[in-house]
């Protein structure tokens, strides 16, 4: 009973591979975006940024919609 009373459950969340991207993208976008009113990084490195992001959105949802 003293051993059952010191398991601790972690909890494990299922993540779609794509989506953790995107939710990265996403992040790095926001950076970046912070960074260039800055004006410390260029509008195209942004630009790159948000088409990966439309990229990755866009295989998710051919994904999904297979499924």
């Amino acid at each position: 009973a003293n051993h059952a009373r010191k398991i601790k459950n972690k909890k494990i969340f299922n993540r779609d591979p794509t989506m953790v991207e995107v939710m990265a993208l996403r992040a790095e976008i926001q950076q970046l975006l912070v960074a260039y009113s800055n004006e410390s990084t260029s509008f195209a490195e942004v630009e790159q940024l948000c088409q990966q992001l439309k990229f990755a959105e866009e295989e998710k949802i051919e994904e999904s919609g297979c499924n």
